[in-house]
């Protein structure tokens, strides 16, 4: 079961994938191992910080955004 909601891993997997538009991230492995590290915490559920520090909750969608960018510029420098 996933931290978020009592709902299954799977559940909050898709959800992430969809809030962060990483479907089509190429290194699938390790994106699905920092989900699982992320679901394992007790402090962090896949993207979601259960704390009212501001700044950490930024910082955890600013890494998710970053990690999609990185994704890009590598395939478009995979092309050249």
């Amino acid at each position: 079961m996933g931290i978020m909601g009592g709902k299954p891993l799977e559940k909050d997997y898709e959800e992430l994938m969809d809030r962060y538009d990483l479907h089509d991230i190429s290194d699938k492995k390790t994106l699905q191992r920092i989900i699982s590290m992320l679901n394992n915490n007790n402090q962090i559920s896949l993207g979601q910080v259960h704390s009212d520090d501001f700044g950490i909750r930024t910082i955890i969608e600013q890494n998710w955004m970053i990690i999609k960018l990185l994704d890009d510029i590598n395939k478009k420098l995979e092309k050249k």
